[in-house]
């Protein structure tokens, strides 16, 4: 039997091969027909919730290199940066962070299957799981904040922050959005048909809005913590329960 690594590989390739001849739009088809079961028909279902969420990433990672390709500006991204707080011996594990500039993006994925609600600050609830992403984004901000805020450049300005946090959605089934405005801003929701659009705004925001970041600095930074993903993953799932 396949391990779940295999899968995600396996996945990846197709998928970028897709991306790679026939460009985004491809791709995002490509990966809603996978959604809607179109595609890789009577595959278990366990397997094609791993895929669902290696799709988003991918999707992310794709849309990535089309703005690194559209906009002169010094950005980079990382998947799976896994890291101890500055001070603390505890592990978190990113899923997927754009550092640019103007703003540091961090994506939390997730495919909850059937109709969910997103309420509160960010609170997802689907039929079978639940999970407070707004705390979980929150956490990942305030741990990656202790190990590279001395990159930040001017000073913090909470009307302008030097994060965004964003849940990305590739699931089937509609997801309902309650929540108030302030909130909708603070952790910005995401799904396969919005994330083009979105990134066509951050493609603008980089290129016309103030540096928060030095960005050679933060690659640096974020360079040598990365160096220790692997190693830190191991204690994390550790941490965690093997989970």
């Amino acid at each position: 039997m396949s391990t779940e690594i295999e899968i995600k590989k396996m996945a990846r390739e197709s998928f970028i091969g897709i991306y790679e001849k026939d460009g985004y739009s491809a791709l995002k088809t490509a990966v809603q027909d996978f959604i809607a079961r179109k595609t890789f028909k009577g595959m278990d279902p366990n397997v094609r919730n791993i895929l669902k969420g290696e799709c988003a990433e991918i999707l992310i990672t794709a849309r990535i290199k089309d703005m690194q390709e559209n906009t002169d500006v010094e950005t980079f991204s990382v998947k799976g940066l896994c890291f101890t707080k500055l001070g603390s011996d505890y592990t978190t594990e990113l899923d997927l962070t754009l550092f640019t500039p103007r703003r540091i993006y961090l994506f939390e994925c997730k495919s909850y299957n059937g109709k969910k609600t997103l309420t509160r600050e960010g609170y997802l609830k689907g039929r079978f799981s639940e999970i407070d992403v707004y705390a979980q984004s929150k956490l990942h901000a305030e741990f990656l904040w202790s190990r590279i805020g001395q990159c930040h450049i001017g000073k913090v300005n909470k009307s302008d922050p030097a994060f965004q946090m964003i849940l990305m959605d590739v699931s089937d089934g509609v997801c309902e959005d309650l929540r108030e405005p302030k909130y909708r801003r603070v952790l910005q929701y995401l799904n396969v048909d919005t994330l083009d659009n979105w990134f066509r705004g951050v493609e603008k925001e980089i290129q016309t809005g103030t540096a928060q970041w030095d960005i050679m600095r933060l690659y640096d930074v974020v360079g040598e913590l990365h160096k220790n993903s692997a190693k830190m993953f191991q204690k994390h799932l550790a941490q965690n329960g093997g989970k």
